[in-house]
Order: structure tokens, then sequence, then C-alpha cells
């Protein structure tokens, strides 16, 4: 209620003359008065929430409720400050007025001012409680805040004296040293610090008491169980607005893992294992420590927003300072990682499914033959013949799966099978299946097939050799194009690695009409067994090149094999607008026996035989230049 408000005074006063006198007294002074009869009367008002300011309360009524009780329930009900009006100052009263109102009591006998003064103290008082109550309330509320944040930090956060005793700890500070919450206040904690670091920690926390600055150690803490931990521990003093040190905050990191895995990178450099070991230190640390820090931080910077005392904003300081030191050491990890592993882009060209499946067979399938067992692909007509991304990193994935599955095939087959799932928008969804009749891999062994320098067992590793990256660098190459890899074994009978991968399909201006054409195409398929050969579904008939013709037109005939060499670049360049040119070149050689041929390489080029087409446009120009009209031309 504002000061300029005129305050309302409940008489509670049994006696009508009283009642009446005290009411002018206080109406005569500004105030507005109601009156009650009775304790009752007095507490219906009240709970009705009446408005009222302040109560003077007759202490001995005569009827019912006393005053005393009238009070505590009045009180119990609303805060509001009561006076209490009597006609007793025995000792006895006081007591009893003191354990009910810190606002006292005022003699009835007493003059008009004593009593408008008691009245006025009493709202003076009130006040100051009330503004009390609410700093108060503030306090606790800000006091929850850094409780809050306190706990919900991944880091151990801790409030020292002056003189260095824990006066507070939170609970992952409790859990990280397994003590209880009696031991680690004061200075028990300290029996947890490793003997051989007690003389530098002691050395550093004197010095940071007497020169009142920052801590900043490395140091170890051993268990009650025995286990040693490495803590990495900082402190700030806490100043006040006179610049005054009153205590310290800090915060304890356990850094055990982080000192394990730079021990292991020490080692690991000595054997060419460093890039591993660190992505490896990356994957158990990165996501359990950014995603709480990246939430510690936003809640530290909402906080310091707020309207805190210094002593609060310190300690959000210090909370804030911390977690960006460890942000900024996670975050140099990942980048000396990203160097590491070259930071590689994937590229986005068009290619030839059946071309890179092709190389791929060409650079293994002698291992096929040596070992004597049979390679075989098959490619489904469904299959669009140009598709957009990195053919060197698919021929990567290929060979890594195909070479795995010759390695540990000893007898039998290894057929590769490329078809298509769907086709959503521009991208087909390809499902490419290696299948062997291999030594298979046992259950316990498929989870942690894709890890790096995993096999199957120790002993895979001695028999047949390898890293165990071949795998997990599929496996990545594969999840960076979005699409997934599974595997299905049975130990004996083989194994079979399935492959989805969303690849777009290529359209270009120039050759759109001719890939429309070529799709749906042609099957292929290839085997080692029982001998090399490429076999088309289509139904005409390839037949072999005539040996020379000398029906030419002599003027033609270095135009043809002109152009004929044109031609024969185009085919080699892969180039589809290679079609455009056969209605030339047939005209140039119309009447021969060249023809024929003519229609077997357009059928070549349809299904995108580029190297049989090749080789037939070679033959012509070779025949060309034997020809025994040659001479003459």
């Amino acid at each position: 209620m504002s000061g300029d408000e005129t305050k309302i005074i409940l008489l509670v006063e049994d006696e009508p003359t009283t009642r009446a006198s005290v009411s002018l007294i206080l109406e005569k002074f500004g105030y507005k008065v109601r009156t009650a009869n009775s304790g009752e009367e007095a507490v219906a008002l009240i709970s009705a929430n009446n408005p009222v300011d302040l109560i003077l309360m007759d202490m001995n009524l005569g009827m019912g409720m006393e005053g005393t009780e009238a009070a505590q329930q009045i009180v119990a009900i609303r805060n509001i400050p009561v006076v209490f009006h009597t006609s007793h100052t025995d000792r006895e009263v006081i007591k009893k007025v003191h354990g009910i109102t810190r606002y006292g009591y005022v003699v009835k006998s007493s003059g008009t001012y004593v009593l408008l003064g008691a009245i006025e103290m009493a709202f003076e008082l009130f006040a100051a409680n009330q503004k009390l109550e609410n700093k108060m309330e503030e306090l606790h509320e800000r006091e929850a805040l850094y409780r809050s944040l306190s706990e919900a930090s991944p880091l151990g956060i801790f409030q020292a004296n002056l003189v260095g005793n824990w006066i507070y700890a939170n609970n992952i500070l409790k859990n990280m040293l397994d003590i209880g919450s009696e031991e680690i206040i004061g200075q028990l904690w300290r029996q947890s610090i490793h003997p051989d670091d007690r003389k530098k920690f002691f050395q550093e926390w004197e010095a940071t008491i007497s020169e009142k600055r920052k801590f900043s150690l490395d140091f170890r803490l051993q268990k009650p169980n025995g286990d040693i931990l490495w803590i990495h521990g900082l402190a700030s003093p806490i100043t006040g607005s006179s610049g005054r040190v009153h205590g310290f905050v800090g915060t304890m990191e356990n850094t055990t893992e982080i000192k394990q895995t730079q021990d292991q990178l020490e080692k690991a450099r000595e054997s060419n294992r460093v890039n591993q070991i660190k992505n490896q230190f990356l994957t158990n640390v990165s996501h359990e420590i950014r995603t709480p820090m990246n939430s510690i931080l936003a809640n530290c910077r909402l906080a310091q927003k707020e309207e805190l005392s210094p002593r609060l904003n310190d300690f959000l300081k210090t909370i804030n300072d911390s977690s960006v030191l460890l942000l900024k050491l996670l975050n140099d990890i990942l980048d000396l990682s990203k160097i590491e592993s070259g930071n590689f882009e994937l590229e986005k060209i068009p290619f030839l499914i059946h071309e890179v499946l092709d190389q791929v067979y060409e650079m293994l399938s002698n291992t096929a033959i040596e070992k004597g067992l049979i390679l075989s692909y098959f490619i489904s007509p469904k299959i669009p013949r140009f598709v957009l991304g990195d053919p060197l990193r698919f021929q990567q994935i290929l060979v890594n799966l195909v070479g795995n599955a010759l390695k540990f095939t000893n007898e039998g087959s290894v057929e590769i099978s490329i078809d298509l799932d769907e086709i959503v928008g521009n991208t087909a969804q390809l499902r490419i299946e290696v299948i062997d009749t291999g030594i298979g891999i046992p259950p316990d062994h498929l989870e942690r097939l894709f890890s790096l320098f995993s096999q199957g067992d120790s002993s895979t590793t001695r028999k047949y050799g390898g890293t165990g990256l071949g795998l997990a660098i599929c496996k990545r190459l594969i999840m960076i194009k979005g699409g997934s890899i599974s595997v299905n074994s049975q130990v004996g009978k083989g194994t079979t690695f399935t492959v989805k991968l969303p690849l777009e399909q290529y359209f270009d201006e120039d050759t759109k009409d001719i890939l429309l054409e070529l799709s749906p195409g042609t099957s292929l398929t290839r085997s080692t067994q029982p001998r090399d050969r490429m076999v088309s579904e289509s139904t005409q008939d390839i037949s072999s090149v005539p040996d020379h013709d000398v029906s030419i037109n002599p003027e033609n005939r270095v135009a043809l094999e002109h152009a004929l060499r044109e031609f024969s670049e185009l085919i080699c360049k892969h180039d589809l607008s290679a079609r455009s040119k056969l209605a030339t070149i047939r005209e140039l050689s119309e009447g021969s026996e060249y023809q024929k041929t003519f229609a077997q390489i357009e059928a070549c080029l349809k299904r995108l035989d580029f190297k049989k087409a090749a080789n037939m446009v070679e033959a012509i120009v070779s025949n060309l230049r034997i020809s025994p009209d040659k001479e003459n031309i």
C-alpha cells in the first residue's frame, strides 16, 4: 500500500466508550477506522479478506476469544501488524505479547501521542520487514538459481573461505571424490590429494591466498577405494564492493580420461596410430561434454542478465570461464582431427555406374582367377546409366567390399549385384549387394565389424592380414552420402553385405534425349567363369567387322577415315553426342558392307558399351588403311 493512501486500522475493543474515543483519535489523525467488538468478529473480518493495514487489539476482551488468541489466528491468516492495547504492563503480559507479535503494545492510559507513535512505529517496522523479506526472497531465488546451475554443471564446484577450507561443494564434486557431505566440508577433503602432489598443491594454494590471485593446477586425487583421478582445478577470489577478498569459488574437472588419452596419444606417435586414437578420443569425449557445456553456457548468460550481487556474478563468471575453457579445448581437438583426417569433400560429377563396376572387375578378376573363384556382377536394367556423385569414392567402396569378400573366400564365388530400390524425385536409391561363399562371421563379432582396427577376431588378422580399417572407412563414406550398410552372415556358409546408396540421376541438355532413350537400359553381367565375357540382353547380334571394303568411293575414303577418327575420339571420351556423327559417316560409306557394322556400333552406344564400339571403329579405320585401293587415293 503506498504512503499516499489512507491506512485502515481495525480496532478490536469490547468496551464501547474506549472504542468510540480511540476511533475519534485515529480518525482525527487521518486514519480510516473499522471496529470489531470481539476476537471472533475480528478473525471473521480478516478471513473475509477485508482491507486492513494494522490491527489495534485489546488483550482482555470481555467475552469469548481472548485478544492474544485472536491475534495468533489473524497472523496465521495474513501477514499484518498487530499492536496490543492493554491496561496491564506486568512482565507476564509483556512476555506474552512478544511471543505473538514483534510490533509491541501500548498502554491504554498513555496519551494520544504515545498511541499514535506506537502505531506509526508499527507501520514503519512492518514496511522494513516487508522490504527485508522481499530481499531475502530475492536472495533465496538467486541462491536457488546458483545452486541449480551448480548442480547442472558437469564440473565439480566448490566455495572456500579465506584459509582454503571448503564451505560448499556440489553433488558432482562429492560423487567425484566419493566423500560424504560432512567429510567434504572443511579440510578433510585435502587428505584425498595424492601424496606425490600435495607439496605442489599447497604451495600453489598458499600463493593464491596470500596474493589473492587465481588458482590453476593439474593434480591427482586418490579415492577411498584407491582409484586415482586426474583433476584440473580452477579458483578465483570472491571480492566485495570494497575490493576486499571474502573467499574463493572454483571448479574441479575430472580430466582422467583426457590424461589417459594423452598418454595413449604419446604411445601412438611411436607406432603411427595417433590419428586413429584422436578420433577415438573425440568420439568418447565430444558428445559427453559439448551438449551439457553449451547448456551451462547458455544458462550462465541468461543468469548474468539478471540483477545479481557481485558475489553471485563472480560465481557465474567462474562457471562461464571454466566452461568456455573446456569448450575451447574440445574445439581445438576437433580442429586437429579434421586437419589430420584431410577434411575431404565428396565430388559431385556425372559418371557411369557400369563403367566403375567394370573397372573394379578388371582390378580384382585376376585375384579371383588365381584363387579359382567365380567373380561375377549383375546390373539391373532399371539402373540409370549416368548418375551424379564421386566415382572414386564409389569405386573405393566396391573395391573394399569385393576385395574383402575375395580375401575371406577360399572356394565358390563372389557375386556383385546392383539393383534399384526406388526413385524419389531425381534421386535413385541403389541397392548394392556383395555375396560370397566364404568363411562367414560369428554373430558376436558383427557389432564391432565396422569399428576402427576391428576384424572378425585376432586369428583373422594373423591369417589374412589387414588393419581392420576398410569396412570402417566404407561405412563413413556411405553415411556421408546419406546411405547405409548392413551385413548378414553364417559361419562356414558365407556373407552378404548390403549397401543402400542414394545417387542423383544425371541429365544434360545436350544428352537428355539420348539418356532418356537409354533408361531403362539393358542389364549387364560379367563373370570369370567359364570365360570372361560381356553379355547383353539385347537381341541384336553384333557380327565381326569386314576385313576390307573396296566399294567405297575413293574420293570419300579419306573423308570417311577423318570422320571415323573424330567419331572414335568422342567414343573414347564417352561423349553421347557421338551418335549424331553416324549420319555423316553412313553417307560417306553409302553402299558399302560397313553399313551393317555401323548399325551394330549404334546399338553398342545405346547400351553405353563404349569399349566395344571403339574397338569396332578402330577396326574399320585399320581396314581402310590396308585397302588395295587406298594407294590410288
